[in-house]
């Protein structure tokens, strides 16, 4: 895949080595994707204002081999590390400051809702009638409000929404009966256009673009990394005993994870680390001494 990107200015995402998203905030960028083994070969100029996704797919039918489809983009697609380094009123776009100022502002004095999360990327989960979903810095909704619990966003915008059940149970012990009430969690975690990426009993986090999925089971448990399109890109084992499972942002997740000889020690200080995944799907651990590696 190539783009010719002389005089313009714009950025470019990396979803994975057959897909990539081209945003462009002025001039005029050619985007060209070809498949190798067969020479099927699609193209588009992308203008001010517009994104294209090119993708390559070796596996597909003759016709469907690559492509590359253009739409229009607003300003909450644009990532904060790029209105860091532009101004968008000179691409006739509001500032980011005049959507905090214009749309966030009123959003939160507004009677509306009941309570708000974190914003991250143009997401804010926020209450409304008891219940948690998520509207853009519009005040559009994303997802409506149908459940009891939330995660913060990443800085992608990915994030997570919870619904617990609580359930009555009963046990007799000898001649005496005891009712409690047990918890039962499902997690849904949405992109930032509102579309379902995993949903299901385990435990999910997003951090760093990518999502983590705790499955919980025999010892050990195991802590996998998923791409947002479903793909695995590293499972490791984590024991229930003196392990944490949590969500970072900004690209760092924590899984405090013990060893399987030291985890049923309480207080015991050794540990595998503390991991850690990024934009550019890569998994990594931590170590106790300072150092770090690649899983």
């Amino acid at each position: 895949m190539s783009i010719g990107i002389r005089g313009t200015c714009g950025w470019v995402h990396i979803v994975d080595e057959h897909h990539v998203q081209v945003y462009i905030l002025e001039g005029i960028v050619q985007c060209e994707a070809v498949e190798p083994s067969s020479g099927e070969k699609a193209e588009a100029d992308v203008s001010a204002g517009e994104m294209a996704e090119m993708f390559v797919d070796p596996g597909a039918q003759e016709g469907d081999k690559c492509g590359v489809a253009k739409k229009k983009f607003s300003i909450r697609d644009i990532p904060d590390f790029v209105l860091e380094e532009v101004d968008p009123e000179s691409f006739g776009l509001d500032s980011a400051e005049e959507l905090a100022e214009e749309v966030l502002v009123p959003l939160f004095q507004t009677s509306e809702y009941e309570g708000f999360g974190l914003a991250k990327n143009g997401v804010m989960p926020a209450q409304k009638n008891g219940l948690w979903g998520a509207v853009d810095y519009r005040n559009e909704v994303i997802v409506p409000f149908e459940y009891t619990g939330f995660h913060a966003p990443d800085e992608t915008g990915n994030l997570v929404l919870i619904n617990t059940v609580v359930e009555e149970r009963t046990e007799n012990f000898g001649d005496n009966v005891y009712t409690y009430e047990v918890e039962q969690n499902s997690y849904t975690l949405f992109d930032r256009q509102g579309n379902i990426l995993y949903q299901g009993q385990d435990p999910v986090r997003a951090s760093g673009g990518m999502y983590l999925l705790l499955k919980k089971g025999e010892e050990p448990w195991l802590v996998e990394y998923y791409r947002p399109d479903g793909t695995l890109v590293q499972s490791l084992e984590m024991y229930s005993i003196a392990s944490t499972f949590n969500g970072f942002y900004d690209g760092i997740s924590m899984v405090y994870r013990r060893s399987g000889e030291n985890a049923a020690i309480i207080g015991e200080e050794e540990h595998v680390g503390y991991t850690y995944s990024t934009g550019t799907y890569q998994v990594g651990e931590l170590k106790e001494n300072g150092g770090d590696h690649l899983a």
